[in-house]
């Protein structure tokens, strides 16, 4: 899935890694534990033995990997078990035939199965967003200013996401500033990035080399009469959190342009904290 802090650099290679080499150590384990068998049970009974070591590989590492464990789980079998036995050559054209059938048989289960678990990840992810809208839109209704409001939203967000959010609105001027002073706060470049984002009305990451412990993604929150801030979203690079969908993304916007909607309307023009927000 696509996700809107997917154009930072992320470890998820070394996860990916893991994954094949699984598949690998997979299939060497399978050919270690069939070997006392052989001689005992016919190789038609010892090659769905290999199958288990594909699924399991799919299920838990997905499509890449799981074609990976097919592979070297017909080779394995080929090497160790069809006569003639250490080599990669088949003797006989039913083994040949076998052969061709375990590889086919093999790569199906592998894609079915990694479609099966991207299915289920789909709808995982799906559930968490609904809960999170969910949250956002009970705990951001209760805000009573706009400092309260960011309270708020970094109490779901950072439990849910490992994000930290960060208002910026504008004052008469129509300068934006932030509503606290705070670890995340945004340097210069990344204050002109967000006046663009809010004339433009589109999102942007932040040049993710203007800070060592952190990524910016910085979203326009949109009202009726036009853009009412922006939504800076702090991501740890130590940490990466999951990406955020776009339509995750847009969900979250309006829910908090709604709230400020609702604030702006309800409290006195004097006593916006936006109107004397710090710089």
């Amino acid at each position: 899935m696509e996700g809107l802090f997917a154009s930072a650099s992320y470890p998820h290679q070394d996860r990916g890694a893991r994954g094949y080499v699984a598949a690998l150590a997979l299939a060497a384990l399978t050919t270690l534990l069939a070997t006392p068998l052989l001689g005992h049970i016919s190789l038609l009974n010892i090659m769905p033995l290999f199958f288990i070591g594909v699924v399991v590989t799919s299920i838990a590492w997905g499509r890449g990997p799981g074609i990976v464990a097919a592979l070297a789980s017909v080779l394995c079998f080929d090497f160790f078990f069809v006569p003639p036995r250490f080599s990669l050559s088949v003797a006989a054209s039913e083994s040949l035939v076998s052969f061709a059938v375990m590889l086919g048989i093999s790569l199906v289960l592998g894609h079915l199965t990694a479609a099966l678990r991207e299915q289920v990840l789909e709808a995982e992810l799906r559930a968490d967003e609904a809960v999170l809208l969910h949250q956002l839109a009970r705990d951001l209704g209760g805000a009573v200013d706009f400092v309260d409001l960011e309270q708020r939203l970094n109490a779901v967000l950072e439990r849910s996401l490992g994000i930290n959010a960060q208002l910026l609105l504008p004052d008469s001027h129509h300068d934006l500033h932030t509503l606290t002073d705070n670890r995340e706060a945004l340097g210069m470049l990344e204050r002109l990035i967000a006046q663009g984002v809010w004339a433009s009305g589109h999102a942007l990451h932040a040049n993710p080399d203007l800070r060592d412990d952190m990524l910016t993604l910085l979203l326009p929150l949109a009202g009726r009469g036009g853009s009412r801030g922006v939504l800076a979203l702090h991501e740890p690079k130590a940490m990466p959190a999951r990406e955020l969908p776009e339509g995750l993304c847009d969900a979250i916007t309006a829910l908090v342009g709604a709230a400020l909607a609702r604030i702006d309307a309800e409290l006195p023009r004097a006593a916006h904290p936006h109107r004397h927000a710090q710089h």
